[in-house]
């Protein structure tokens, strides 16, 4: 997991700092967000035949998953009516993907992947107002300690003198962090759309990872790329005010270099392991676990990306004075999500929190 995780947060920013010629013979970088999505989704549509295939394994050990044995030996499949609900959170995961993706053009993959730390902030509060879960005081510290660390970490980004093809600003760097946040904000009602609309469907998660991915890339193809050829932008096309993004000269940019097409590769390959094995191990992870995966995997990232400006000069990150900063930032929103998810518990604050988790408990007994 932690391979593929950092293999597809890395190759995200490697594809969008290569240059390419475009179909008008111009060259140029290749910010496709949209392009990054359908290649996104399409990844995690092949989660289909990978659950088919576990389907296929357990038949022949007489553990078939897909059906229900009846008492008098007759299988029914199990009901799956309400697996339209998935395009929900899909639409939230088109939307938050594509603004991540826009944001990560303007900061470093390893800011990038730190920021989304920021999803436990969001995330808590939207669960508090539409589901009604109590946020511990324990979960409030952590909240506030992340704050604090995201605030250095983007400082950090913010003052780094850029590398490689997509220079920018300290102002463009601002704007792509609040544009992750932002994304982090409708990735957080992914979340909480997934736990409302979805707790009733009976399916396998591979399966469900397989549906997001076939509905995303047909919300991708037939609304996300129209929407974005015809929304003004600086992405060359024909029309007269250009695109935000023209698709077909992303596929003309895919094929005139090699290096997109392995980069995409890799890519792709990293999202369907990530989200095929993710899911494949997801209730043997704990809190800690998490935590412990998501910190190194944000590690390993910054390293890549170093060790890759060392050898393939601007296309990396360097190490300046302000990576002290980031450092201290990464460190801090570490601990900060040790305390969130209660691995660091602090005394006087852990009996309140019990006598909350007490109440719920109690709650949910009289539900049931």
């Amino acid at each position: 997991m932690l391979l593929f995780g950092t293999g597809s947060s890395v190759t995200m920013k490697l594809q969008l700092d290569v240059e390419c010629v475009g179909y008008n013979g111009i060259p140029h970088t290749f910010d496709k967000p949209i392009f990054q999505s359908i290649v996104m989704f399409f990844s995690m549509s092949l989660c289909f035949f990978i659950e088919k295939l576990i389907e296929l394994f357990k038949r022949r050990s007489n553990k078939e998953a897909a059906y229900t044995q009846l008492e008098d030996g007759e299988k029914v499949p199990e009901k799956q009516a309400s697996v339209f609900l998935i395009l929900i959170p899909t639409t939230f995961d088109l939307i938050a993907s594509t603004l991540m993706t826009f944001g990560l053009i303007y900061t470093p993959a390893s800011v990038f992947q730190m920021l989304r730390g920021s999803m436990i902030i969001f995330s808590s509060f939207l669960s508090r107002i539409f589901i009604g879960k109590k946020i511990r005081y324990g979960q409030l510290i952590g909240i506030f300690i992340s704050v604090i660390a995201l605030v250095l970490v983007g400082v950090s980004a913010i003052r780094t003198p850029s590398t490689g093809l997509n220079e920018t600003t300290g102002f463009q760097t601002a704007m792509g962090i609040l544009m992750i946040l932002i994304a982090q904000f409708i990735q957080a009602g992914q979340i909480v759309a997934e736990e409302f609309f979805m707790k009733n469907l009976t399916l396998p998660p591979l399966k469900i990872v397989a549906f997001e991915g076939i509905f995303g890339l047909i919300e991708t193809v037939f609304i996300a790329c129209p929407f974005g050829y015809f929304v003004p932008g600086s992405d060359y096309s024909t029309m007269q005010h250009n695109s935000f993004e023209n698709t077909y000269d992303s596929f003309v940019c895919l094929f005139n270099s090699t290096s997109i097409i392995i980069i995409t590769i890799i890519f792709a390959i990293a999202v369907l392991g990530l989200n095929a094995y993710g899911m494949m191990v997801t209730n043997a992870f704990n809190a800690v676990n998490r935590t412990l995966f998501e910190s190194a995997r944000t590690a390993c990232v910054w390293l890549v990306m170093i060790i890759i400006e060392f050898c393939w000069a601007g296309h990396g990150e360097k190490l300046s004075w302000w990576s002290l900063l980031e450092l201290a930032g990464f460190v801090i929103l570490f601990f900060a999500t040790l305390v969130y998810n209660r691995v660091v518990k602090i005394p006087f604050i852990e009996p309140l929190d019990q006598k909350i988790d007490a109440e719920e408990n109690d709650k949910l007994v009289k539900e049931n």
